[in-house]
């Protein structure tokens, strides 16, 4: 059973967040939890952690108070928890009212989440620093749903590919969804052309090798499905880039690729090609470590 964890903040990113977890558990079911973050000020956080250092009724006046956002917020989660209406998928609501970070990475633990599910912020060319924060330090699955996202199924999904990822985390995840909504895949590699005019023949040599790379690589992933994989390649200045343009074209509802980063940084870094493109997709992108593992 497949446990998506949603932040939520009743922001209309939040919300999409929030739709497009149900329309892809829609088939499967799973867990839902609704993770509710109230932005309490710090300084208030703060005050109620080392409250024994102040006066007692000013103490109980402000815990009276963090009480009280949290009853509200509570009441307003599970009202919206209950037109959320998917056989099979149970929905868990909870509040919080601490350090924002800490608590969904807490929460994404206790719970155990196989995937995290966030909205891509305000900015629709941006990506906000919190789910940059987390992209950057959990192994888990994250998804980011743009503003621009409406629920209308998947029925195609884009897997971009990257010769120096051995063993990718983010095809078996593609083929899986694929499956359960019955939708294409499509692996695509970019070619990035720092050179405006490349001869005929170098040209030529290039595309083949893509094309045999293209092959070898899906062969070495050693996945076994029924489903048809289409292959492509395109050109662009950078590979964000194509990969962007290669979703339009082929119109993708679902961008699932693997974080460039690795090694000792992997915890520090994203990935340029993954930020691009979480920041630039009208889609929801989906961000795997190949790595594996889970934190």
């Amino acid at each position: 059973m497949t446990t998506y964890l949603v932040g939520w903040d009743r922001s209309p990113s939040a919300e999409k967040a929030l739709l497009f977890t149900v329309e892809t558990a829609r088939r499967t079911g799973g867990r839902l939890v609704l993770w509710y973050a109230v932005d309490v000020p710090k300084t208030y956080r703060l005050l109620t952690s080392y409250g024994g250092a102040m006066d007692p009724s000013i103490h109980q006046e402000m815990s009276r108070w963090l009480d009280q956002v949290k009853a509200h917020a509570e009441g307003v989660l599970r009202s919206r928890a209950h037109t959320i209406e998917v056989p099979n998928l149970s929905v868990t609501v909870e509040v919080w009212t601490g350090d924002l970070y800490e608590g969904l990475m807490d929460a994404v633990q206790r719970y155990d989440a196989d995937w995290i599910v966030l909205g891509r912020g305000q900015d629709p060319h941006r990506l906000g620093s919190f789910a940059l924060k987390v992209l950057r330090s959990t192994l888990r699955p994250v998804a980011v749903v743009p503003e621009t996202y409406e629920p209308v199924g998947l029925r195609v999904i884009v897997v971009p590919v990257d010769w120096t990822i051995r063993k990718s985390a983010a095809l078996p995840l593609a083929l899986d969804l694929a499956t359960c909504h019955n939708a294409e895949v499509h692996l695509v590699h970019v070619i990035e052309t720092y050179l405006p005019d490349i001869p005929a023949v170098m040209e030529a040599a290039v595309e083949q090798m893509v094309r045999d790379s293209l092959d070898e690589w899906y062969r070495q992933q050693a996945i076994a499905t029924d489903r048809t994989v289409h292959q492509a390649f395109r050109r662009a200045a950078d590979a964000g880039t194509g990969i962007l343009q290669y979703a339009t074209e082929v119109h993708a509802d679902l961008i699932v690729m693997d974080s460039h980063a690795r090694g000792p940084l992997m915890h520090l870094m994203l990935g340029s090609v993954a930020e691009k493109v979480l920041q630039r997709a009208t889609v929801p992108v989906i961000v795997t470590k190949p790595e594996g593992g889970r934190a």
